[in-house]
């Protein structure tokens, strides 16, 4: 599949370089998942203030986007080939 690069503020989320088929699957879980959170649990967050869920929706998104592009692999190609942080470790 024809890859893209991409900008290096995206690096952390997408890697350097990612089809599009994995940033769009990120991107419709994340909403999909958000959304299908929110919808199922309407009535504990109708009482909000707007700014609390505003952040809450805002981190809901980011963890759901993390945990679907952890499972790919320009993200995980991205983080294997950084210094910065290394691989995780496995405990048997």
């Amino acid at each position: 599949m024809k890859t893209i690069k991409l900008p290096s503020a995206l690096h952390e989320v997408f890697g350097e370089e990612s089809t599009l088929v994995e940033m769009l699957l990120i991107l419709f879980f994340s909403v999909g998942a958000t959304w299908g959170l929110f919808a199922s649990t309407q009535a504990e967050w109708e009482a909000l203030a707007t700014w609390k869920f505003i952040v809450i929706l805002i981190l809901a998104f980011d963890i759901f986007a993390g945990f679907i592009a952890n499972l790919t692999f320009s993200t995980n190609a991205f983080y294997q080939a950084s210094s910065k942080v290394p691989p995780p470790k496995v405990v048997a």
